[in-house]
């Protein structure tokens, strides 16, 4: 159920009630956050790297950044607020109560609270459906693709599919394709 177009709906007031806690905490889960994961985050939460330091220069930090930090860092969000001084780990029911604590009453109507962290029970993790359809899609290897062929002699619907293909894995969180996904939108955007 928490994915981008849910945090979008949260504010991006300050929910820390200990800013030096707050500052110690975030900067400490972030240290040891993998890239991979810090990435994750990044585009979970649609931030920018700017807004993790400046909770580290102010100690001010949102719901919208303390939800996905929490979930992502497995850390009570509580926690990261100072309200809390017990770094436990996210659960659904911290999250709920957390995002209950901050005035979210209508936004959880009609949920579970056991259901915040899974998008469908039942159904695969995005990313884990993101990395098959990356698969399906992934361009032929160089040994497959014919010898006196080069990327000028590739027809348009050849070049669509492998734009898709890159544009699934990077959604996958595959790093190489990621960026370049990048380098393919600002190409595209000249």
């Amino acid at each position: 159920m928490i994915d981008t177009e849910f945090i979008k709906k949260l504010k991006q007031t300050n929910a820390s009630v200990d800013k030096d806690k707050t500052i110690e905490r975030v900067k400490a889960q972030w240290k040891k956050a993998t890239n991979a994961t810090k990435q994750q985050l990044l585009e979970l939460a649609d931030i920018s790297r700017a807004t993790i330091y400046r909770i580290y220069n102010t100690g001010a930090i949102s719901v919208k950044t303390a939800v996905p930090l929490a979930m992502l860092l497995d850390v009570d969000p509580r926690y990261l607020t100072g309200q809390s001084d017990q770094a436990a780990t996210c659960t659904d029911e911290s999250l709920w109560n957390f995002l209950l604590d901050h005035g979210y009453n209508k936004l959880l109507a009609g949920h579970d609270p056991q259901s915040l962290r899974k998008s469908n029970r039942g159904r695969k993790p995005k990313t884990e459906e993101l990395q098959e359809q990356a698969a399906e899609t992934k361009a032929p290897a160089e040994s497959e693709v014919a010898a006196p062929r080069s990327s000028s002699h590739l027809a348009e619907e050849e070049m669509v599919l492998l734009l898709k293909a890159v544009m699934v894995r990077a959604k996958a969180g595959i790093l190489s394709d990621v960026e370049k996904e990048k380098q393919l939108r600002a190409l595209l955007l000249l």
